[in-house]
């Protein structure tokens, strides 16, 4: 009884009230400029609805908020349409992508269920999209660097000094294209420093790092894009090293991480294909304790549709091959799906899609099921799902521990009664949209998760309380959860517009396996923008991040408690950026100070503290302007 309660409670809380946008947070590459935006993962700073966490401050776990397991993230990425499967290990990094922010257009934050390009998006989205470079030859390059608070500063070598290396980045991005009309080259390129010398982090990593300087990450990328003869052509490899926080390990592990992806697309009338190839790899470095975690991931998708005027019809194909272990092991998954997509209704009244799917995946039939209806006088739309495919569909860490493949020595468990084929999924979102000058937006929405499988790690302290030891359970879980979000957009004067937000999440189960992989549940925040004229700009962004739950630390936080807590508290995060543009928008400076109240705090139970700050950015871009265009991609987000 009680939990039919909650469950019409929350129904009527999302439906009744409207809550729940379906509307993506857009962000130009304006946005990203002004905001002093120097990485991939900063792009979290200016995400109405999604939160995340990090050990070190480099490798970011991000969700949407109540819509994506935060403790083994689901959502889907896309770079010009493409999907690009960024899961190693049950972990999702945008700063290891061979990807720059100088070649960034425009950036899709779907905090719920969409489809694009006929693939079902169920955990939510981020859809990157690429500029098309202006004719003749164009080169952007960025440069960032800063320094953060709490450091040794000139007694770095005196009994006054610490082990804390306060320097961030250099952070260098840059681009050069060749480009006629309709053609166009383009090459990228990447390099990024971070230290890993926090003083709460540094001892444990420094157990297994052996490096001729300070722990420290270091990221090398580089890209090709072209559109030839309308094709869209893409490829890009990345090499991050020296360390990275594996959950199941319980610490940092020495190793390098190279990321490689190749894409081509074309759309042409009725007719298009997409095809594309990513691998992850992570090959271990020499330590003192000889950890050994080698792990490849590859994965090849291939999509053709044929699309009439309220019809379109797909099939695509998935193979992926995994190996594990020093003498790796060899596994593989293969998925084929149908799909068809129907539009009704004229633009400007009521509108409705439905994707209807079939899919094998290792032999195990499934299906999916999607519609988005529109009211565009009225501002409401409505987004109902059913998904229930086979577990091996998702393509990660459970896959292939599920198969009996280890990593590096880890304990795993497995708590099923027995083994689900396949697990199910469903979700209803209602949200509307009002105002002209003044733009509200209420959405919410529930979902319910069933015969779902997911990690479970526990930490605890090992004999000589110097790191974490653990155990990873792979459980069944049940459950649901409903999701709240309000923004408001007000220009108070032609200078100055403020942006407000608010998400809150629930979730309710009987298992608390389900209820724990929701760390969060509030984030409310305000972003204000200050334009005094065409040169100058001010770009502040408030958050405030309620307490977080991390279940799987209860015990090492009874074993240790003055380290390690099991709930972290509410944090308040202020950022100001200040931007000077130059010589018609072509060189911008920016200084950026992050955490301007200077409260220390951690996102994550295991993981350094932040502090405050200072960045100086400098962007030159020749040949390109504020105006850059766009990369065409057919077909939307549903």
């Amino acid at each position: 009884m009680r939990c039919w309660w909650k469950t019409c409670f929350c129904a009527l809380i999302a439906l009744g009230s409207g809550i729940f946008s379906t509307s993506a947070q857009v962000l130009t590459a304006d946005d990203l400029v002004r905001a002093g935006i120097t990485r991939l993962s900063d792009i979290l700073e200016l995400a109405d609805d999604w939160v995340g966490s990090s050990t070190e401050g480099y490798h970011w776990t991000i969700a949407p908020l109540g819509t994506s397991w935060e403790a083994s993230p689901d959502w889907s990425l896309f770079i010009d349409g493409q999907p690009i499967n960024l899961q190693a290990l049950n972990q999702q990094s945008l700063n290891a992508l061979p990807l720059t922010i100088v070649e960034i257009c425009e950036v899709q934050l779907h905090a719920h269920p969409v489809v694009i390009h006929g693939i079902l998006a169920s955990g939510g989205a981020i859809q990157i999209t690429r500029c098309v470079p202006q004719t003749g030859i164009t080169f952007a390059g960025q440069l960032s660097a800063g320094n953060e608070t709490g450091d040794p500063g000139p007694y770095r070598y005196t009994n006054f000094g610490g082990p804390n290396v306060d320097r961030t980045g250099p952070t260098i991005h840059s681009s050069l294209a060749i480009a006629s009309e309709n053609q166009f080259v383009q090459i990228t390129g990447a390099l990024d420093e971070h230290h890993a010398t926090d003083p709460r982090i540094h001892p444990r990593v420094l157990q297994l790092y052996q490096g001729e300087k300070d722990a420290r990450i270091l990221h090398r990328a580089l890209g090709l894009s072209a559109r030839l003869l309308g094709h869209r052509i893409s490829a890009g490899t990345s090499r991050v090293e020296d360390l990275k926080f594996l959950p199941f390990m319980g610490r940092e592990i020495p190793l390098d991480q190279e990321i490689s992806y190749a894409s081509a697309s074309f759309f042409r009338n009725k007719l298009s294909y997409l095809l594309s190839g990513n691998s992850t790899a992570l090959t271990t470095r020499p330590n003192p304790e000889s950890v050994s975690v080698e792990f490849t991931q590859r994965q090849l998708y291939a999509r053709t549709s044929l699309r009439t005027s309220r019809l379109e019809y797909g099939a695509s194909a998935v193979l992926a091959d995994g190996r594990f272990g020093p003498n790796l092991e060899r596994d593989g998954l293969s998925a084929l799906r149908l799909d068809a997509i129907f539009e009704t209704g004229p633009a400007s009244a009521f509108r409705m899609k439905v994707m209807s799917a079939l899919a094998l995946d290792n032999g195990i039939l499934g299906y999916e099921w999607f519609t988005h209806a529109r009211h565009e006088e009225s501002g409401i739309g409505l987004r109902f799902l059913i998904r229930r495919r086979a577990l091996a569909s998702r393509i990660n860490f459970v896959h292939w521990i599920m198969r009996g493949h280890g990593l590096g020595g880890a304990e795993f468990r497995y708590q099923l009664p027995s083994s689900p084929k396949r697990e199910t999924l469903y979700s209803a979102d209602l949200d509307w949209t009002t105002g002209d000058r003044i733009k509200l937006h209420l959405s919410g929405g529930v979902r319910r998760f069933t015969d779902s499988v997911r990690p479970f790690t526990e930490f605890t302290l090992d004999s000589a309380r110097t790191h974490l030891q653990t155990v990873t359970s792979i459980v069944p879980t049940v459950g649901n959860i409903a999701r709240t979000n309000l923004r408001i957009h007000y220009p108070l004067t032609q200078q100055l517009t403020l942006k407000i937000y608010g998400t809150y999440a629930y979730p309710w189960s009987s298992m608390h396996t389900f209820r724990d992989a929701w760390h969060h549940r509030l984030q409310v925040g305000m972003r204000g923008e200050f334009y005094p004229n065409d040169r100058f700009s001010l770009d502040l962004r408030f958050r405030y991040v309620g307490a977080s739950a991390w279940h799987a630390f209860e015990r090492a936080a009874e074993e240790n408690p003055e380290f390690y807590a099991m709930r972290l508290p509410s944090t308040v995060h202020l950022h100001l950026t200040a931007q000077k543009r130059f010589w018609e928008n072509r060189l911008r400076i920016s200084a950026t100070m992050r955490n301007v109240l200077n409260h220390p705090h951690i996102t994550h139970p295991a993981g350094a503290r932040t502090r405050s700050l200072f960045q100086v950015t400098l962007r030159y871009l020749f040949g390109y302007n504020s105006r850059t265009t766009r990369t065409h991609v057919a077909g939307q987000a549903h």
